[in-house]
């Protein structure tokens, strides 16, 4: 079969976004690869994004515009799956944007390597319009990945679904989907599950997907419920591995490195946090079974993830010294890093 007669269909989950979604859809409409549909799938916008929608549809036959109830970004993403019609699936972000011929790469690659999904490196743009180019692998040197799921723990390639192309059929005859239960980590779960039913993963040397830091995303917020939730979901995608990964301490370090990351987060953004608190919090992720486990299994040998600052950190955390790991954290935010 011709590629130009694989239709790829681009999912983009929208809400609130009327500041970039012409610059996302732009992007998509003049790719030289032609045979696209793009879905629209509008999580309850208060803002002038639906507006913009329509004026895209009235001027493109391939746009799909849905409009729902606001229930978050996995739900949305669900919809755009129930809604494609495409050999391939790609998903982009609506603060995002795309090279002009990116689908046109990801899709010769897909084909001329057999795979059934197709991973890429990315440009990050921070807030400050600086751009950095992110490329994990060689393309001379991964070809085919096989199924080593130890790459979801030593890659943060993995850890987003955008710049990833899936074979519909992986999706749909499998019947994955993203669990509307998680507002974090969702991503790596969703990938993950997919990766688990590919004969074939490719790695394209490629960073045509620019990834725009959004300091207005649900990630970049100090709301502490947000926070205390990201930990939670964290601990409980990364202790899928357990099942798949021999090495069980390295899982526990994984598991323990991760949750470091998101307290010391946690405390970055609410530095008035006092003891009181933090110590309700950090008592409630210890009796979370996975968590539990990842203590007792932890070993610091086998924590390849951090350097010699952050194993501090996480020794103090796995050994529940958590008077010391906050005002440690804290001064460490507030003097290190000024």
């Amino acid at each position: 079969m011709n590629e130009k007669q694989y239709l790829t269909s681009v999912i983009i989950p929208i809400y609130n976004c009327e500041k970039y979604l012409s610059r996302c859809l732009d992007s998509i409409l003049n790719q030289t690869y032609k045979n696209i549909e793009i879905i629209l799938v509008d999580d309850g916008s208060t803002d002038s994004t639906p507006n913009i929608c329509k004026e895209y549809i009235c001027e493109n036959k391939n746009i799909v515009y849905f409009r729902k109830n606001n229930a978050g970004v996995c739900s949305a993403r669900n919809k755009g799956i129930e809604l494609s019609k495409g050999d391939y699936l790609l998903f982009v972000d609506a603060d995002d944007y795309i090279s002009s011929n990116y689908i046109e790469k990801l899709v010769n690659y897909a084909i001329k390597n057999h795979s059934e999904m197709v991973k890429t490196g990315y440009t990050l743009i921070d807030k400050d319009k600086k751009s950095e180019t992110k490329n994990n692998y060689s393309e001379q040197n991964i070809k085919k990945i096989n199924k080593d799921y130890t790459l979801f723990l030593t890659s943060s390639y993995f850890g987003y679904v955008w710049g990833t192309l899936i074979d519909s059929r992986i999706i749909k005859n499998h019947k994955i989907m993203f669990d509307k239960n998680l507002k974090f980590a969702e991503d790596l779960l969703f990938i993950f599950e997919c990766f688990k039913k590919c004969q074939i993963v490719s790695y394209l040397n490629d960073v045509g997907y620019y990834y725009c830091e959004n300091v207005e995303s649900m990630t970049k917020k100090g709301n502490m419920e947000i926070r205390i939730k990201e930990c939670y979901d964290n601990i409980y995608v990364f202790s899928k591995f357990y099942d798949y990964i021999p090495d069980k301490e390295l899982v526990s370090a994984k598991i323990c490195s991760r949750l470091n990351m998101k307290l010391k987060y946690l405390i970055r953004t609410n530095l008035n946090i006092n003891f009181r608190q933090f110590k309700k919090i950090y008592q409630d992720l210890v009796e979370v079974l996975e968590f539990k486990k990842a203590i007792k299994d932890f070993h610091v040998s086998k924590n390849k993830f951090d350097d010699k600052i952050n194993n501090m950190f996480v020794y103090l955390l796995c050994h529940k010294r958590s008077l010391i790991y906050l005002y440690l954290i804290k001064i460490y935010y507030k003097i290190v890093k000024g």
